[in-house]
């Protein structure tokens, strides 16, 4: 499939769980492995993020995120604050997603006669009133509610804001360190953890040297003068008196004990209060049929029968119903009417669109044919998708003279975000569409040890992490199937949590299951419109067992009632599928 110089990602072919997903650091972002082969007079980024593996579902059957852990850390100038942060997140178990944002980042932005003042070394940067301490707090709220935010980058060795900024979201821990970060109430009161580092003055002076010398290309003379009128007075007036608000003091050297209790508490905490590794598979499905007769929801009838040679086929009709396509080698049958929610437009059931699913079902179809199938399939879901954006009249002059009165698409943005990779399926239609589209990804693959999923990476367009444009951005989300929908969820998930209204997503798909996913989807985001070209009657579970003595057994399946859970025990690998669905797609798709 070819790429294009809009795409923020490419699909990822092939990739077999996480062993083989690198480590993701932005570019802008400084890892701890770089930190110490810093040149002088070079920018740097002072926020550290760490992504090891996936991170699991962050909210609950609802839809509704749950909190990310926020640790403060304060001391003295060159404490050891970032260096007992690190320490700290290093030692974090099965905790694969964290960050640290550092308050350095939040200097204001000085005027000229300021900038030239810090030049002199006599413009005071270890006063409160230096941090942009209201910018600050926003963002930390905003991580707290699992928003997306642009932590600024600062120059120290230009003493300014520069224009780049460092793109932070989706970390179950978060670490802010700082000198006033227990100074200020507003900051305090976002924290879950607060330490306060307590280090030798003789230490935290001699350790200041060596860093403004080496990283900052300051004098000796310069940094003493500077640590005598500015530095030692703050910590004495402003930092060392936010010591009282602390949960823990640790000390700024052989702190190894303080650490490991850090460390374990923060664990205990996200996993038997936040439960971030065991949260719940979000599957909602109605009580009973009878129940929703007189629900006014889309229904589509499946009709299964027995043809001449005993086989099961299955008929999938959707509204309008049709008496005539009945097949005529059934020899027995039954009619059952199932309920589909509100927010889901199933394309209409044409000659074409049937032939084309069947080839899409057929196990025997060769990978080309498959794929000119899905795409034929995919142009008429996008089609269909392409009604739902706003749109304004517009008139437009004729070769023949006088006007002609028609619309236009009436968005200020636009983007395609596929959930890789088999969401990728659908980027070719998109693009036939919409030529000129901004196309985002995420990288969601299931757990190896359950069915859960895992978000590996985010990649969208600009204005998507810009909060403000995203107001203003319709996404339309693709992904080749919904079965219980929990890559779609999560999918979703992310979109919201960057400031895209609900209702301006849509979600495109091929096929999906009347039961399971689209109920879940519908309950947790009920303005969000799914376009789907068809939904199969059934969803069967499949598990296999992991245990090392029979790692390779066949596994077994069953149907999932209405009542059933998704929970799985621990020592089984479970997987779900579309009955009678097309398969793996993207495995298909591609011939893998």
């Amino acid at each position: 499939m070819p790429t294009t110089p809009q795409r923020c990602s490419t699909p990822v072919a092939g990739l077999q769980g996480a062993a083989q997903i690198p480590r993701h650091i932005p570019s802008d972002v400084t890892s701890t492995k770089t930190a110490s082969k810093r040149q002088p007079g070079r920018m740097y980024s002072r926020t550290t993020v760490m992504t090891e593996a996936g991170r699991n579902p962050w909210y609950d059957a609802d839809g509704r995120p749950f909190a990310p852990y926020i640790v403060g850390v304060a001391g003295g100038s060159a404490s050891g604050k970032t260096s007992i942060a690190k320490e700290v997140i290093h030692r974090l178990p099965k905790v694969p997603w964290v960050a640290i944002v550092s308050q350095d980042a939040f200097y204001r932005p000085l005027s000229p006669d300021q900038v030239k003042l810090a030049f002199d070394q006599n413009f005071d940067f270890d006063h409160p009133n230096a941090i942009d301490q209201e910018l600050l707090v926003q963002c930390i709220r905003n991580l707290k509610a699992s928003r997306a935010v642009q932590i600024p980058v600062y120059s120290f060795t230009q003493h300014q804001r520069t224009s780049a900024s460092t793109y932070l979201y989706g970390h179950a821990v978060i670490v802010v360190e700082g000198l006033f970060v227990l100074q200020d109430p507003e900051l305090r009161e976002l924290l879950d953890l607060k330490i306060f580092v307590q280090t030798d003055p003789d230490i935290m002076l001699a350790r200041r040297i060596r860093r403004d010398i080496v990283d900052r290309g300051r004098s000796i003379d310069g940094v003493l003068d500077q640590y005598l009128r500015f530095v030692k007075p703050s910590f004495e007036t402003f930092v060392a008196p936010s010591a009282r608000h602390a949960d823990i003091i640790v000390p700024g050297a052989n702190n190894a004990v303080a650490i490991d209790v850090i460390s374990q508490h923060i664990a205990k905490h996200l996993l038997h209060t936040r439960n971030l590794v065991l949260s719940a598979e979000p599957h909602i499905l109605p009580e009973s049929l009878e129940s929703t007769q007189h629900w006014p929801f889309q229904r589509a009838r499946i009709r299964v029968g027995i043809d001449s040679t005993g086989q099961t086929v299955h008929c999938v009709e959707h509204e309008p119903f049709s008496t005539d396509d009945a097949p005529s080698s059934f020899t027995s049958e039954t009619t059952t009417l199932l309920p589909l929610p509100p927010n889901v437009d199933v394309l209409r059931q044409t000659p074409q669109m049937r032939a084309l699913l069947t080839i899409m079902h057929d196990a025997a179809t060769p990978a080309g044919e498959f794929a000119w199938a899905c795409k034929r399939v995919g142009a008429f879901v996008v089609e269909e998708a392409m009604k739902q954006l706003p749109y304004e009249e517009r008139s437009v002059p004729l070769h023949t003279g006088g006007t002609y009165v028609g619309l236009k698409l009436n968005v200020d943005f636009i983007c395609g975000v596929s959930i890789l990779r088999s969401g990728a399926i659908l980027e070719h239609p998109l693009r036939r569409a919409l030529p000129a589209l901004s196309l985002g990804s995420v990288l969601i693959q299931s757990s190896d040890t359950n069915y859960r999923p895992l978000l590996y990476s985010v990649s969208l367009p600009s204005f998507v992490r810009d909060r403000e444009r995203a107001k203003r951005t319709w996404a339309l989300i693709t992904d080749a199937q919904i079965g219980t929908g929990a890559a779609a969820f999560m999918g979703i998930r992310v979109l919201l949590d960057h400031g895209i209204p609900e209702h301006q997503i849509l979600l495109l798909t091929l096929l999906s299951s009347a039961q399971g996913g689209l109920w879940s989807l519908h309950h947790a985001f009920p303005k969000v419109r799914i376009i789907t070209a068809s939904v199969d009657p059934g969803l069967r579970r499949y598990s296999w067992p992991i245990s090392p003595s029979n790692p390779s057994a066949a596994g077994n399946n069953e149907s999932v009632d209405r009542d059933s859970s998704l929970e799985e025990p621990s020592h089984e690998r479970v997987a779900y599928a579309i009955i009678p669905g097309c398969g793996q797609m993207g495995d298909r798709f591609w011939g893998t």
